[in-house]
């Protein structure tokens, strides 16, 4: 399967089917969308999570189920990248050394798509707005105020998911490569930067980890409300004060 996807040039009764949805919607108004739209979201990104999870766990020979091609066909489906596999004498087949490159471009395209992700009403499947549906969503999240409190909110979540990564860690429990994203976050935001060993098994918590977790504690105490969710680069920022 190829990862390059085809673009449809929108016609013009599309373009116009999309104004006049647009309109209604403003007419009838959509205080609540964000608020909806962010939950739909942070549905979206655990059934991704899992999937991804999946490909990560055939990589390191693990194959509970058949979650491995589960995982192959969401991702083909959705965003035309395969992830390569290579055949047993049995006939089974396993990830390929490759599919680690493959599972990059997965999570490049998340980075860079995940709003056009949504969950379908009827089947309950994730499924891709195309580019132009996707802006005229955009425009239907709601007033300003509203969209400070889901930007704010996002950024507390992402916050908290990396923190207790960082906490598993020092406990001695980490998968994949999430320590290190959860570092690199920490740096970015406040500055400070978790001690850690790098050797064989990868990034590994150091001896003043957990002090540096309290720094950092201490630091989301005095500026947690200056958090929030920058749609356009996909990462939490700090406002100025």
């Amino acid at each position: 399967m190829s990862s390059r996807q085809k673009s449809i040039k929108p016609t013009t009764t599309a373009r116009t089917l999309v104004a006049t949805l647009l309109g209604l919607l403003l007419v009838v108004g959509c205080g609540g969308e964000s608020a909806r739209r962010f939950a739909e979201r942070r549905q979206i990104e655990g059934i991704w999570l899992h999937h991804q999870k999946a490909v990560s766990r055939a990589l390191n020979g693990y194959y509970p189920d058949d979650e491995f091609d589960q995982a192959r066909a969401f991702f083909g489906r959705l965003t035309g990248i395969e992830i390569r596999t290579d055949s047993l004498s049995s006939g089974d087949l396993v990830a390929s050394p490759k599919a680690i490159d493959d599972l990059q471009q997965v999570r490049e395209w998340y980075a860079q798509n995940n709003d056009r992700l949504y969950l379908d009403k009827s089947s309950g499947a994730v499924q891709v707005h195309g580019p132009l549906l996707s802006r005229v969503l955009a425009l239907l999240a709601g007033d300003e105020s509203t969209h400070r409190t889901v930007r704010s909110q996002q950024a507390r979540e992402i916050w908290q998911r990396h923190e207790a990564v960082v906490v598993q860690a020092i406990q001695g429990h980490q998968e994949d490569d999430e320590f290190e994203r959860a570092v690199a976050f920490f740096t970015d935001v406040t500055g400070i930067e978790i001690d850690v060993n790098i050797n064989t098994l990868g990034m590994l918590p150091g001896p003043r980890a957990e002090k540096d977790l309290q720094r950092i504690r201490t630091w989301y105490a005095a500026n947690k409300d200056r958090l929030f969710f920058d749609q356009d680069t996909l990462a939490v920022k700090v406002s100025p004060s």
